[in-house]
């Protein structure tokens, strides 16, 4: 999804992962929004997801940002 700020304002990528079982798409993932000039954010369930996003990324680039959401039902 991306979000385009009404004031034209830089765009932002919001990438829901629930898994990290395929690391290169998530790095395709972000390098490919961060070309267009993107700031990425991802979503995630829980802390272990959290972390292997960051250690997937962590010598790709700064641009991105993590957040765990609980999804209690």
């Amino acid at each position: 999804m991306i979000a385009k700020p009404e004031d034209r304002g830089r765009e932002i990528a919001v990438e829901v992962e629930t898994s990290t079982n395929h690391p290169e798409q998530i790095v395709k993932n972000y390098k490919k929004n961060v070309k267009q000039g993107r700031f990425v954010v991802f979503v995630v369930p829980d802390e272990e997801i959290k972390e292997k996003i960051k250690f997937n990324l962590k010598n790709i680039g700064n641009k991105f940002k993590v957040y765990k959401l609980n999804f209690n039902y």
